[in-house]
């Protein structure tokens, strides 16, 4: 009878636990607490990228926005997609609140994912891979 008492109590603490670790790690912020945008943007150095279009991405597509630039690659099984999973929401929830508070136009934000492993994520790999998010 002992041992059965301990064991459940063990497994009624995992469980626990786990609730625990799942609802803090895994739940999305409903809403955005803060944004600050900076006073003046840094700038940047003649940069061109072969977009998943096989479009030129230049400099250029930085001014005018706020950039949130991502660096990963496709075949990231965990992180990635948890990471521009929040950054989505991050766009999603920036312009909703704008929206909302102050009644004028969202904030112009892009998020830019560059692949650190260009020999396996084609044009068609990254394309596939990025239509999951925004």
């Amino acid at each position: 009878m002992g041992n059965r008492k301990i064991f459940l109590f063990v497994a009624l603490a995992i469980i626990s636990l786990g609730a625990i670790f799942a609802t803090h790690y895994f739940s999305v912020p409903e809403r955005l607490l803060a944004l600050q945008a900076l006073p003046a943007p840094k700038a940047i150095q003649s940069v061109s990228l072969e977009k998943h279009n096989g479009d030129v991405f230049s400099a250029e597509q930085f001014k005018g926005q706020w950039s949130l630039v991502f660096l990963g690659f496709t075949h990231c099984p965990d992180m990635c997609p948890l990471e521009l999973q929040q950054l989505n929401r991050l766009l999603q929830l920036a312009h909703q609140q704008t929206l909302i508070k102050t009644q004028r136009e969202p904030i112009k934000l892009q998020v830019v994912f560059i692949s650190l492993d260009p020999e396996r994520d084609s044009r068609e790999k990254i394309a596939e891979y990025l239509a999951n998010f925004n």
